[in-house]
């Protein structure tokens, strides 16, 4: 797994855990829209790391009825924040189908104006959470989208699943944060 996906993900279970101790947290979401925006300190390098958090209009349960509202997580950072991830957090309770071998898992992604986009994420070391593959590019296909939504299909149960994200104010967001597209 490339390093900073890696940093990406420490950063992700940093927050979803809690323990954030030595990050700074700001939350600059308005009735706008519902980005947090946060920072993070690499105490070995002392590089800065930019990210913000998407809580998910709804939440998924899994078969024994444990729920999680899970996160889209947007980082930048790298010398020039020319390093963009994106990132959904599923917690423990979903695992999504797809080719484990490869480390490949096709979802669908939806925008306000109903166009629908096969997309595929590859699972984190814990599986715990999927990183977007192209990241920049469905950035770019969500800018001016106020609404997407998150289809996948769990492992287990092959039950599908969709998770609804208010993502307004992205552009703002990726501004804010000083991200270069």
């Amino acid at each position: 797994m490339n390093p900073y996906r890696t940093a990406i993900f420490a950063i992700a279970a940093l927050t979803l855990s809690g323990c954030g101790s030595h990050s700074s947290s700001s939350n600059n979401a308005s009735a706008a829209n519902a980005w947090s925006i946060k920072t993070s300190v690499n105490q070995m390098t002392n590089q800065k790391m930019v990210y913000a958090v998407d809580t998910a209009k709804s939440s998924i349960a899994n078969t024994y009825g444990m729920k999680y509202s899970p996160e889209l997580i947007l980082a930048c950072g790298g010398a020039a924040k020319k390093e963009v991830g994106l990132f959904i957090s599923l917690g423990n309770v979903a695992v999504i189908s797809g080719d484990i071998a490869r480390n490949v898992h096709p979802v669908n992604i939806g925008f306000d104006n109903n166009t629908e986009l096969k997309w595929n994420v590859s699972a984190s070391n814990n599986g715990k959470g999927y990183f977007f593959n192209d990241p920049v590019k469905l950035l770019g296909k969500a800018s001016n989208a106020k609404r997407m939504l998150f289809q996948f299909t769990t492992m287990l149960n092959s039950q599908q699943e969709v998770v609804n994200f208010d993502i307004s104010g992205t552009n703002d967001v990726l501004k804010k944060m000083q991200c270069h597209l």
